[in-house]
């Protein structure tokens, strides 16, 4: 299993420690590669460029993203994924959307948003760790946590 720590109550924030294994998220790597290759079947391609934000004035996010479309079952590894994900967050799997994946390469970047308040919960899986200092960093910049700045 995996290990919960609440980071933030109030919007509820959980980290869960251990979540995917390594073999999960190779595949799960695996399948993007598949993706890049041939963009169909399961695989829906979006490159989304810099393009001017109103909130921030400048470039909102630069990054490759695929949208996994999940109408039945996909791959075993995806679903086992998908059905523990709905398991942590508390929701049925109906209310589940598409799952989408973003690449941020080099210089890539995804600025201050929110997600659509539509959607009941937000799952986020890392799929690899990167080097202190090379990014890959989420921020929430609302949350206060205890030892934080007031």
């Amino acid at each position: 299993g995996w290990k919960e720590e609440i980071v933030s109550v109030d919007p509820l924030i959980v980290v869960l420690h251990g979540f995917a294994t390594p073999s999960e998220c190779r595949r799960v790597e695996e399948i993007i590669g598949q993706c890049h290759d041939r963009p169909a079947g399961m695989c829906r391609k979006q490159h989304i460029a810099p393009h001017d934000d109103a909130l921030t004035n400048g470039p909102s996010r630069n990054s490759t993203a695929f949208v996994l479309e999940h109408r039945g079952e996909m791959e075993p590894v995806v679903d086992e994924l998908l059905r523990r994900v709905h398991l942590a967050a508390r929701q049925p799997i109906t209310f589940g959307e598409a799952v989408q994946v973003a690449e941020y390469g080099p210089g890539g970047f995804h600025q201050f948003h929110h997600d659509d308040l539509r959607r009941r919960a937000t799952f986020l899986l890392y799929l690899r760790d990167v080097e202190e200092g090379d990014g890959g960093e989420t921020i929430f910049p609302l949350v206060r946590r205890a030892g934080g700045p007031e």
